[in-house]
C-alpha cells in the first residue's frame, strides 16, 4: 500500500510544488533581489523642488538643442593609461580667438562636474549618472579630501581638506537622485557621506571654508586727514577672516540626515535656527558667512549681484548703537534697494533663504514669483527679465549654424575672444528641466 501511495503523492504533488517554487522565484523572490526593495524617499518636510516630480519635465527643443551642443564641446575623456575604465569629466570652458581657433581649457573642476551631476539627477538621465557617479568616485572623492582641480591626464592640481561644504553639495546630488528613484546603493553612498560630515558639525565650531580680506565700512565714515581719529580700526578698516558660507549649509541636506540617523536631528536644529536667526527686519544685509563661533556674521554689501570676484568682501560694521549713522547714502542705499526686495522674493517663493552665490537656475525658479505680477502672461515665456535670468545675466547666445559651439552661450573677452564657460551652460540646462 505504501509503495503504491508514494508515487502517487509524487505524481500529483511534485508539479505543484515545481509551479509553485516557479512562481516564487518569478514573482516574489526576485523583489528581493531589487535594488529599490524595501527603501521610500526620504518624507521631508523641509520645501525642496527636487523631489517634486511634477516640475520635471522633457527638454523644450531649443533647449535639447543646448543640451547636445554641450556633450559635444564640453564632454572630454581623460587621458590616462593608469586607468582601466574610461571616464569622461566636463571641461572648464572653451574659447574662440579672433581668427576662429577654438581652444579647450585642459581644466576639470570639481564644481562643473558637480553642476552637470545635478542636471543628469534632475533629468533622471540613469546610465549617464551612474558612469558620473563612477568617475567622481574614481577621481574627485579621496578618503580624506575632495579634489577641486584637474587636468586632462588626472594630475590632482588642487584639493582640499575642509570637506564638510563639498560633501553636502555632493549630498544633495544624491538624494536628488534617490527620492526620484530609491535604490539601496545610492543610500548606501548617502550614509558614506553622511558619515564622512559627521565630524566637521559634531565639532565645537565648524571648520571655515571660506577667506577673504574683508573691508568693514564703519558708521560714521572712516576718519580722514581733516577728522583724524584715535580709533586704529577706523584708519585701517581691512582685516583677514576665515569663516563658513551660508550658502554652504543647505538644510535640506542636513534634514535628510536627520531623517536616516537621529544623531543628526540636534544638527539639524540648530542650523535651522541659527540661518533662520540671521535674516530679520533689523538686518539690512543678508549674511554672506559666519564666524567659526557661530554668533556673528559676515554681512553683504555691494557684492550681491555685480561683483566678478569675492576675493574683498565689504561688509557693514557696525559700532556702537549711539554711533551708528541711520541715513545710509551713496552704492549703500542703492544695494539695499537692488537687494532687499529680490531676497525676500526668492525667500517666499522658494523657502529657501538666497546669497549672491544662488546659482542663475535658482534665480528662474523664482522669475515668475517677481514677475508675473508686471509681465502679460502670454508674454512670460519670452520676457527679457526671464530669458535674462536663464541666461546669466551677462551671456548671449551664439546663432553662427557654421560654427560646432552654435546654441552655446559666451560673453565677450576684452580682446574679443568669446569665452564659453561650463558654468553657463549648465546654469541654463538646469533651469530646462524646471517648468
Amino acid at each position: 500500500m505504501r509503495d503504491w501511495t508514494l508515487p502517487k503523492i509524487l505524481k500529483i504533488g511534485l508539479p505543484v510544488l515545481i509551479i509553485v517554487t516557479t512562481l516564487i522565484l518569478l514573482f516574489i523572490f526576485p523583489g528581493f533581489l531589487l535594488d529599490s526593495y524595501g527603501v521610500e524617499p526620504l518624507a521631508n518636510k523641509r520645501f525642496s523642488i527636487w523631489d517634486d516630480k511634477d516640475i520635471i519635465e522633457k527638454l523644450k527643443p531649443a533647449d535639447r538643442l543646448v543640451e547636445t551642443a554641450f556633450q559635444k564641446n564640453f564632454l572630454m575623456d581623460f587621458e590616462n593609461e593608469q586607468i582601466k575604465e574610461k571616464f569622461q569629466g566636463v571641461v572648464s570652458s572653451i574659447e574662440v580667438k579672433r581668427n576662429n581657433q577654438i581652444e579647450l581649457s585642459n581644466i576639470y573642476y570639481l564644481e562643473d562636474q558637480l553642476q552637470w551631476g545635478k542636471y543628469l539627477a534632475l533629468a533622471g538621465e540613469k546610465k549617464d549618472f551612474e558612469k558620473w557617479l563612477n568617475m567622481i568616485e574614481q577621481l574627485y572623492l579621496h578618503e580624506d579630501a575632495w579634489v577641486t582641480k584637474l587636468n586632462k591626464q588626472t594630475d590632482i592640481l588642487e584639493k582640499t581638506e575642509i570637506t564638510w561644504a563639498y560633501d553636502l553639495e555632493y549630498a544633495e546630488i544624491l538624494l536628488t537622485s534617490y527620492n526620484r528613484n530609491p535604490g539601496k546603493s545610492l543610500l548606501k553612498k548617502i550614509d558614506t557621506i553622511m558619515q564622512r560630515a559627521w565630524p566637521f558639525f559634531s565639532a565645537k565650531e565648524l571648520a571655515p571654508n571660506y577667506s577673504s580680506k574683508i573691508e568693514r565700512i564703519f558708521y560714521p565714515e572712516p576718519s580722514s586727514e581733516a577728522a583724524p581719529t584715535a580709533n586704529p580700526e577706523l584708519i585701517d578698516p581691512y582685516v583677514d577672516a576665515e569663516y563658513s558660507r551660508l550658502a554652504d549649509i543647505n538644510l535640506y541636506v542636513l534634514e535628510s540626515f536627520s531623517l536616516l540617523d537621529s544623531k543628526w536631528e540636534v544638527i539639524y536644529s540648530d542650523w535651522s535656527k541659527l540661518i533662520a536667526g540671521s535674516v530679520s527686519e533689523e538686518q539690512i544685509f543678508y549674511p554672506f558667512g559666519i564666524w567659526p563661533d557661530q554668533k556673528n556674521y559676515v554681512a553683504t554689501s555691494g557684492v550681491a549681484l555685480e561683483a566678478f570676484t569675492l576675493d574683498t568682501v565689504k561688509i557693514v560694521f557696525q559700532l556702537n548703537q549711539d554711533q551708528q549713522n541711520s541715513n545710509t547714502e551713496g552704492f549703500l542705499a542703492r544695494q539695499i534697494l537692488q537687494t532687499n526686495n529680490l531676497f525676500k522674493s526668492y525667500n517666499i517663493a522658494s523657502q529657501q533663504n538666497m546669497s549672491e552665490e544662488t546659482d542663475i537656475c535658482a534665480l528662474a525658479l523664482f522669475a515668475e514669483h517677481t514677475v508675473s505680477e508686471i509681465t502679460d502672461p502670454l508674454d512670460y515665456q519670452t520676457s527679457e527679465i526671464i530669458t535674462a535670468i536663464r541666461l546669466g545675466l551677462s551671456t548671449r547666445q551664439l546663432k553662427d549654424d557654421f560654427s560646432p559651439l552654435n546654441y552655446l552661450f559666451y560673453s565677450q573677452l576684452a580682446d574679443k575672444k568669446l569665452h564659453f564657460s561650463a558654468s553657463d551652460q549648465l546654469f541654463v540646462l538646469t533651469s530646462g528641466v524646471i517648468k
